[in-house]
């Protein structure tokens, strides 16, 4: 894929909006591809997670241990976001389905490279999360109302 493409499929990534063409520029020149065969594995459940990708072409399946039907995640889709922020392992198993898939991997190392050299952007992202966070806060809080004396 030329650079401009991985570009624009990192601008995908909800958590990058905050950066500009010139700091995704940096990022798609530190990424990797990553080329699956039709049911090849892309990680494993509980495996640790250091990385996102970005759906490039075909199509990913993602299950989880307790899942019983699994999830299709096709071209621009975001896997693994969380990953780039926090030390965590993988939620599901995943793979390429119905033929062979392309990825854009990028890891947390250098996410946080980037970071580091641009610090307002770092406060940005900061307060994308925080907001984020209080969103989730808040429509959780709103389903615990549903719930009170179900015992």
């Amino acid at each position: 894929m030329a650079l401009r493409d991985d570009i624009a499929a990192l601008s995908q990534i909800p958590l990058l909006s905050s950066l500009n063409n010139e700091q995704l520029r940096i990022l798609a020149f530190a990424s990797d591809t990553v080329d699956l065969g039709d049911g090849q594995e892309l990680f494993r459940e509980g495996a640790n997670a250091d990385s996102a990708y970005v759906v490039r072409s075909g199509t990913i399946a993602l299950k989880g241990r307790s899942d019983r039907h699994e999830e299709q995640f096709g071209r621009d889709a975001v896997l693994g976001e969380l990953s780039l922020i926090a030390t965590t392992t993988r939620s599901g198993a995943a793979k390429a389905v119905d033929g062979p898939a392309s990825l854009l991997r990028l890891n947390r190392t250098t996410l946080r490279r980037v970071l580091e050299e641009y610090p307002d952007v770092a406060a940005i992202m900061h307060e994308t999360i925080r907001q984020r966070l209080a969103r989730m806060t808040g429509r959780i809080g709103a389903l615990a109302g549903r719930f009170e004396g179900d015992d």
